[in-house]
């Protein structure tokens, strides 16, 4: 039983048999004090689940907005691609939205960039409760969010915009009160890049901001 003042070592023992010279078998023990060697090993492992950690960690920030604690643009074009290759194996359908703040400039302006900031967050996690758990939101830029939608058609698509610009429209920011979104859907078209369609989505927020604003545009043909 080891006592408080003992020191804990660790051995390496070698045993082996020998004969004396007068016939009788005998065995020898070998023991090597390697408590230095192990507190190394010990150390290094240490180091390395360390390393790991810091490794994950520094990856999460790579691919992460860091107000709104959503993907940030570089993580949602890596999605999106992901996302084209499934289609691609697959069949099935896929849309995005592109989301906009409206006005949201007056916000900074008249309450300063720190009320603007908490704004964002806040919508961030309006938008989030408003979506399926398969779809992919991300903030894309600005006060400009995008949602990567699995598996849905326009009419789909549109639907779960228009749910998310009614959740928004609906919520009190204080001390800024209401604000509203407005939305530009487009789904993925055969043979499509990636950037064509977002250029698609674009295009129809461009005409919901034209048309009043806090209102869903779908771009293409698709349904």
């Amino acid at each position: 039983m080891l006592r408080p003042t003992d020191v804990r070592r660790f051995l390496a023992q070698q045993l082996d048999a020998l004969t004396w010279f007068d016939g009788r078998p005998a065995k020898i023990s070998i023991a090597v004090d390697i408590s230095k060697l192990k507190k190394t090993q010990n150390e290094l492992a240490e180091a390395h689940a360390l390393l790991s950690i810091r490794s994950l960690e520094l990856e999460h920030l790579s691919v992460t907005d860091r107000l709104t604690g959503l993907f940030n643009r570089r993580k949602l074009d890596e999605m999106l691609i992901q996302e084209m290759e499934r289609v691609g194996r697959y069949g099935q359908a896929l849309s995005v939205a592109i989301v906009d703040i409206d006005r949201f400039k007056s916000v900074n302006d008249k309450f300063g960039h720190q009320v603007g900031d908490m704004v964002l967050a806040s919508i961030a996690g309006i938008l989030r409760q408003g979506l399926r758990k398969t779809d992919i939101l991300g903030r894309w830029g600005g006060e400009e969010f995008m949602v990567i939608c699995q598996n849905s058609t326009l009419v789909g698509a549109t639907a779960t915009a228009e749910h998310m610009r009614q959740m928004v429209e609906d919520f009190g920011f204080a001390p800024v009160g209401r604000k509203t979104g407005s939305i530009g859907v487009a789904q993925l078209e055969n043979g499509e890049s990636s950037d064509a369609t977002i250029a698609r989505a674009d295009a129809a927020l461009y005409r919901a901001k034209e048309g009043g604003r806090n209102r869903v545009e779908g771009g293409g043909n698709s349904s």
